[in-house]
């Protein structure tokens, strides 16, 4: 086999894998906040662009999923773990600038799964 084939066999088991309706309790389906009970929308309302900060933010929400860039802005992402269709899953995307500072939000619903 070419190894362009073996790379092309190996995606398809890898995406074949993750297809399926797949059956998700709400802990599978809510994003991973500090505070359980708290959704995205509220979340994304309390964030203010240009006012709130990285250290409130990570004091508020956790951790999430980071991206760094070279400029000095950074993207933290909050979604659910383990959910197999990201259609299904509401996520909460935040932007800082260099000086840590909220520049963008980005609160995307839950949306209903495809059949």
């Amino acid at each position: 086999m070419r190894p362009a084939s073996v790379i092309l066999l190996v995606a398809a088991a890898l995406a074949g894998g993750c297809a399926g309706p797949g059956l998700l309790s709400d802990a599978e389906t809510t994003p991973r906040f500090r505070d359980a009970q708290l959704s995205v929308q509220q979340a994304s309302q309390w964030l203010a662009p240009g006012r709130t900060t990285r250290q409130e933010v990570l004091d508020r929400l956790g951790p999430g999923e980071a991206l760094r860039f070279d400029t000095g802005y950074e993207v933290r992402v909050w979604r659910a773990k383990g959910a197999r269709d990201e259609r299904a899953t509401p996520e909460l995307v935040v932007l800082f600038d260099p000086a840590g500072v909220v520049r963008k939000v980005r609160a995307r619903p839950a949306y209903a799964a495809a059949r």
